[in-house]
């Protein structure tokens, strides 16, 4: 096992035990974020490092702070915007990720809530944060595909190109897997006539029934 491995549990050793004492932004930051920066290979004790509270000013608003700035070779390179354990990440909570990341030079934005972590960076448009995660992990199921990707964050393998090439295609295959998902629950007659004509040789005719196939001749 490795030291990154090692770490992910115990810190899911640590929601599972002591998340309803995570429900404030500032325990989340303390029992998992720090740990979590620390286990990537951060100096979270080192100010110029890992930055608390950094000050990103959009345009019209003044004094708006992101909970870390995480900077490599003196270069700010990931913003973290921390949630409370019980907290959705929603569209509000990205909104403020958003604010902060068009006003540095970050390549990456992470939104958590010390379980749910969403990587996003900006693939779709320059300098603007996609709306969708290129990546995400819950900490309490964490796969080793998701070990595997967070491995790519630690302060020693971090590479920019690299990370950014691999998000592209990160970011479509969760679109596909979004996909396929919505058409196992409500198929569309387009997609079950597609399915269809590959397992059935003869003539697809009333597909759909309740969505189940109904008649194939």
């Amino acid at each position: 096992m490795s030291d990154l491995e090692a770490s992910v549990r115990r810190l899911a050793e640590k929601v599972q035990q002591h998340g309803d004492s995570m429900t404030t932004e500032e325990a989340a930051k303390t029992s998992v974020i720090l740990p979590f920066l620390k286990a990537l290979g951060f100096d979270v004790f080192n100010p110029s490092e890992v930055i608390p509270e950094y000050t990103a000013d959009a345009v019209g608003k003044k004094g708006e702070k992101v909970d870390y700035a995480v900077c490599i070779d003196n270069e700010i390179k990931i913003l973290i915007e921390c949630k409370g354990l019980t907290t959705p990440l929603e569209s509000k909570q990205l909104s403020q990720l958003f604010r902060y990341f068009t006003v540095t030079n970050a390549k990456f934005g992470i939104l958590t809530n010390g379980q749910h972590f969403r990587f996003y960076s900006d693939i779709d448009e320059p300098n603007k944060l996609d709306k969708t995660p290129f990546f995400s992990f819950d900490i309490l199921n964490c796969s080793q595909f998701d070990l595997s990707e967070l491995k790519k964050f630690q302060k020693a393998a971090f590479d920019v190109d690299g990370i950014l090439a691999n998000a592209e295609r990160l970011k479509s295959i969760m679109a596909v897997k979004a996909f396929l998902s919505s058409q196992m629950d409500e198929p569309s007659d387009k997609f079950v006539r597609a399915l269809a004509r590959e397992i059935h040789d003869g003539r697809v005719g009333s597909v759909r029934q309740g969505g189940v196939i109904s008649q194939m001749a």
